[in-house]
Parts: structure tokens; sequence; C-alpha cells
């Protein structure tokens, strides 16, 4: 259980794609290439990261969302 916290109203809608979470343990210097990755594939790809760690220039594709944190529990349901 992640505790409680106030979400948006997409979060609590049935996603048009599979859902994915990008855990905050990624390595700043991985971010890059895993959001150009992230271009190709078909997901909602949700990031747990501060908007702070996202390294200049780099592009987000439009499908994925930023938090600074997400309870685990209200993605998996």
């Amino acid at each position: 259980y992640g505790g409680s916290a106030v979400l948006p109203p997409w979060l609590n809608r049935k996603p048009r794609r599979r859902r994915v979470h990008l855990a905050a343990g990624v390595p700043d210097a991985a971010l890059a290439g895993v959001f150009g990755a992230a271009g190709g594939v078909d997901v909602e790809m949700v990031c747990e990261l501060a908007e702070g760690r996202i390294p200049a220039g780099t592009v987000l594709p439009a499908h994925v969302r930023l938090f600074d944190s997400v309870p685990l529990h209200t993605l998996l349901s």
C-alpha cells in the first residue's frame, strides 16, 4: 500500500493502451535513451520522476506522463 494521493482524473479511467510504470530508480544518464525508445512503443507510460531529472533537450513522447510520486496500487488497479 502506497498511501493516499490526489490523482488526476485520467488515472482513474481505463487506459486506451497498456499502462507501463517507470520507477524512479532509472539512472539520470539513461533517461534520454529510455524516452527516445518509448516513442516507438504503443503504451501509456507513467513515470515517477521529478521534471528536474529530465536531461536538457530530451523530448518526451505525448504518451509519457510525469509524476513526482505515484502510489503503485493506483497504477495496478
